[in-house]
């Protein structure tokens, strides 16, 4: 599966495009794709993913209501993007493989449910985490992102700017 770049409203990716940047010119620029882009997502599993489900009142707001079901779906795309990640163990791609399934048939508008979603993912993160820290090349990975990820966007954002002049 490749990263989409436009999303089904028409909306553009920006994150999808970096990463599709980072894949073909990264190595170019001394990162070594593969290992940025697995920390990436194991961050975003571990961390960025749980924003689909702090909102305690979004399950009552009337906005919410009105989105869920597009949130669902983004949380879909997410995780089918994550379980394509090169480099990712069977087991975390056989947990998020699950909980694509459990997000996926769940009613985001009843509460109940959206609850038992967000309990879900909270366990996934809680073993990602654990795994994470019982393997070294993981956890290196993970660490290699979090340090590189002010660089790539710079060099991303530069040269985005130069092929516009």
């Amino acid at each position: 599966m490749t990263e989409s770049k436009i999303s089904p409203e028409g909306v553009i990716d920006a994150y999808a495009l970096r990463n599709a940047w980072l894949k073909s010119e990264g190595s170019k620029h001394g990162i070594d794709p593969q290992k940025f882009l697995l920390g990436d997502r194991l961050r975003d599993i571990t961390g960025d993913d749980g924003n689909f489900f702090i909102w305690e009142k979004w399950v009552t707001n009337e906005i919410f209501q009105n989105r869920a079901d597009e949130w669902r779906r983004e949380y879909q795309v997410r995780l089918a993007e994550e379980i394509a990640t090169q480099g990712l163990p069977s087991e975390i791609i056989d947990r998020l493989e699950s909980m694509q399934e459990i997000a996926g048939s769940a009613d985001w508008t009843d509460k109940e449910q959206f609850y038992n979603v967000r309990g879900e993912y909270n366990l996934l993160a809680r073993w990602v985490k654990e795994m994470v820290s019982e393997n070294p090349e993981l956890d290196e990975s993970m660490r290699y992102s979090w340090e590189n990820t002010a660089k790539v966007n710079e060099l991303y954002l530069a040269l985005s700017v130069q092929s516009k002049e």
